[in-house]
């Protein structure tokens, strides 16, 4: 019960997963494959599904039983940010939308998402700054995420990275969400 099972589609978290889909799209001209991963029920998933659904959609998170619901995905999977269950470079667009927070090592879980991208792939995160910590009450094993990290990360693994400064969620925009969009060499 304390996972959301809907995003508006005029939320500005979901609607900059929907703008880099259909930049890869129209690059691609072709059906991209697609992974959400710490899925939760799937918000994004079923917009995502229902506004383009030429798509290939599939899904992981760690609890089965969250993503019982989930339809129209050609996949989904037990896993956890450290250990995706797809195979190396299957997907061209990965995204992973406040989830990142979760995990115990931030390092290992980026890493892990670049593994199952392709090259040329997208990979988005959106969660929250640690410029932010205070904001909101945590729980202690919460990460949040710092620019430096993740631009060390990218540079490593020899990927481009791109960072909003703040997304607009739920009609505001005070910087709790922002993005890292790393695309993979």
């Amino acid at each position: 019960s304390i996972f959301i099972d809907e995003i508006d589609i005029q939320d500005g978290r979901y609607q900059l997963v929907l703008k880099i889909l259909k930049i890869l799209a129209a690059d691609n001209n072709v059906p991209l494959s697609i992974c959400d991963v710490g899925c939760g029920k799937g918000r994004y998933l079923k917009n995502l599904i229902s506004e383009m659904p030429e798509h290939c959609y599939c899904a992981t998170d760690i609890s089965e039983n969250v993503m019982k619901n989930i339809t129209g995905v050609k996949e989904k999977k037990i896993g956890n940010l450290t250990s995706i269950p797809y195979e190396d470079e299957r997907f061209d667009y990965v995204y992973v939308c406040e989830a990142l927070e979760h995990a115990l090592n931030i390092k290992a879980s980026i890493q892990e998402c670049l593994r199952i991208l392709r090259p040329k792939g997208m990979l988005l995160i959106i969660d929250k700054p640690v410029e932010k910590l205070g904001k909101l009450q945590i729980q202690d094993w919460e990460r949040w995420i710092d620019d430096k990290q993740i631009r060390e990360i990218a540079s490593e693994a020899g990927a481009k990275i791109d960072i909003v400064q703040s997304v607009p969620y739920e009609g505001k925009d005070d910087g709790l969400f922002r993005a890292w969009i790393l695309q993979k060499n």
